[in-house]
Order: structure tokens, then C-alpha cells, then sequence
């Protein structure tokens, strides 16, 4: 099975003490490099940061160097995630966003 996740659903389960829930119901999780920059690199939260990287489960998946054609709506997160699980053809993309679930 294939699982794309954007950063909301990571926070707010390492927010819950249940990121292993991830785990448990997908075995792996992708994610491309803009969420990995989000969740880990460009938070103050130190602990989130270690956390969410300990997590083997969750890898990071490069997305193809294009142009994005999605509304400005949108962060590069999202439009990231959205266009990883179109081109692997994922089963789930995990994002909590209405404007890029539209």
C-alpha cells in the first residue's frame, strides 16, 4: 500500500503522542522533501523535529524538479504531496486542507 502524507496529519499526531498510529495502519509512509522541510527543518519545535525524524516508517520520496500548476491557495507542502501520490499512484494522501482536497 501506498501512503503520501502532507504535514498536518504528522503534527497533529506527534501533537497526540501517536505518530506510531501512522505505523500501525499504513507500514510506510511518504512524504516529499517541501513536508520534511516543514515538519522538521523549519519548526521552532525542537522535540517535534527529533521526533518525526526517529521515525524510520516515515520516508521521504523526491518529487520530479517541475512546475507547479496548482492555485497559490496552496503551500508547496501541499502541492508537493498532491503530485507525489499522483505520480505513485497512491492509495492515500493524507492532508486535512479543503482547499487541496479540491
Amino acid at each position: 500500500m501506498k501512503v503520501v502524507s502532507n504535514s498536518s496529519p504528522l503534527i497533529i499526531l506527534y501533537k497526540c503522542g501517536r505518530l506510531d498510529l501512522l505505523q500501525q495502519l499504513f507500514g510506510v509512509v511518504l512524504i516529499p522533501e517541501a513536508v520534511q522541510q516543514e515538519v522538521v527543518h523549519n519548526t521552532k519545535d525542537r522535540q517535534q523535529s527529533e521526533a518525526i525524524s526517529r521515525c524510520d516508517f516515515i520516508q521521504i520520496h523526491p518529487t520530479p524538479a517541475q512546475s507547479f500548476t496548482f492555485s497559490h491557495r496552496i503551500d508547496r507542502g501541499e502541492a508537493e504531496a498532491i503530485l507525489l501520490s499522483t505520480l505513485l499512484k497512491a492509495d492515500y494522501l493524507l492532508l486535512d486542507d479543503k482547499r487541496a482536497q479540491k
